[in-house]
């Protein structure tokens, strides 16, 4: 009799280890959105001071026809910007204040001179995260017409092949020449192909496709620009939900090796 209790009571252990693991494992329906990734495109030079190129953000862009539209002052049609609002400046690598964007153009910002027709890829790969994880894709904008529109770009590795897609939606200013704060919901989202390569080059949208479950490489905006004049991109996020997966199966494990060793002592 004895034994049985021993042998349910080490049974019932496991059961509960189980549990919480599987527990955890198990995605919350209230899973808080993190703020994964984020980019405020500084210009450390300040006040006075020349733009910089994009590339210094590890970004980069492309013209419609799939040629590099990255440059500063006199070169290229995207950089970053040098302009302040009034008297200050926004603090650099830091949260952007709403009153920079209410006052006027804020420090440091991805800026290009739109020219009606010649539409734009900005893009980065400096961080990765899969389309499970993926939950939204958030940032500032200034268009100096509401019909010219953002949708978000992604290119995405399935483990065998890689391919650009863009958002169907499509994000504009609800005011002209105004920072607005636009999101795109990753899991309500639809899809089009985006034939974009650098070394052909091409840059053209396709049509309706599937987004495949991946590894999201790069992500940033692609433009549809209709009218001329100064277009301007700000604080990018990614927000996502990480898998917690790995965080139950080593707190499982490291309960079992805990557990396990006094239990036999216990009942031997």
């Amino acid at each position: 009799m004895l034994g049985k209790c021993h042998t349910l009571s080490i049974g019932l252990v496991f059961a509960v280890l189980t549990s919480v693991g599987m527990s955890l494992t198990a995605p919350a329906a209230n899973a808080e959105v993190m703020t994964t990734y984020r980019e405020v495109f500084p210009n450390k030079d300040r006040v006075g001071i020349d733009n910089i190129a994009l590339s210094t953000a590890d970004w980069y862009s492309y013209k419609d026809n799939g040629v590099s539209a990255d440059g500063g002052i006199g070169g290229g049609y995207v950089y970053i910007s040098q302009y302040s609002s009034g008297s200050s400046a926004e603090p650099v690598d830091s949260n952007p204040d709403p009153s920079y964007y209410e006052s006027g153009n804020p420090r440091g910002y991805l800026v290009f001179l739109g020219i009606s027709g010649v539409d734009l890829l900005h893009y980065t790969e400096e961080y990765q995260v899969s389309t499970d994880d993926a939950e939204r894709f958030r940032w500032r904008q200034t268009r100096p017409n509401t019909t010219d529109v953002f949708r978000v770009a992604l290119r995405v590795d399935d483990g065998v092949d890689s391919g650009w897609y863009v958002s169907e939606q499509t994000l504009s200013n609800d005011v002209a020449s105004t920072w607005e704060q636009k999101e795109l919901d990753f899991d309500t989202a639809s899809w089009l192909a985006l034939d974009f390569d650098p070394s052909t080059p091409s840059l053209a949208l396709g049509t309706a496709a599937t987004l495949p479950d991946g590894q999201i490489t790069a992500f940033g905006l692609y433009g549809d620009n209709t009218s001329n004049g100064v277009h301007g991109v700000d604080d990018f996020e990614v927000g996502a939900v990480p898998e917690p997966g790995s965080i139950a199966l080593g707190l499982t494990g490291l309960v079992s090796v805990l557990v396990w060793p006094a239990l036999r002592r216990r009942f031997a």
